[in-house]
């Protein structure tokens, strides 16, 4: 995952074609999902040290995602 991650922030960086659903292409080779996910994912990626990703299920980011919540921010 973060090297999909990396190469869409490098190919925003250099101004690559096709928007976020073109740099998700590339980077991932699948049809990407809705930009908040995608997002939802990085900041969750951002919350923690990038040592405990690494320390779950041969680095696998469904174990990560699950032991990691989004935390959930209400405003009223």
């Amino acid at each position: 995952m973060v090297a999909g991650f990396r190469e869409i922030q490098h190919l925003k960086k250099t101004k690559f074609p096709g928007g976020f659903e073109g740099h998700f292409e590339t980077a991932f080779g699948q049809n990407p999902p809705k930009q908040s996910t995608y997002h939802d994912q990085i900041k969750k990626w951002n919350l923690v040290a990038q040592s405990a990703a690494e320390r779950n299920s041969a680095g696998r980011w469904s174990p990560f995602s699950k032991a990691v919540p989004f935390p959930v921010i209400f405003t009223l």
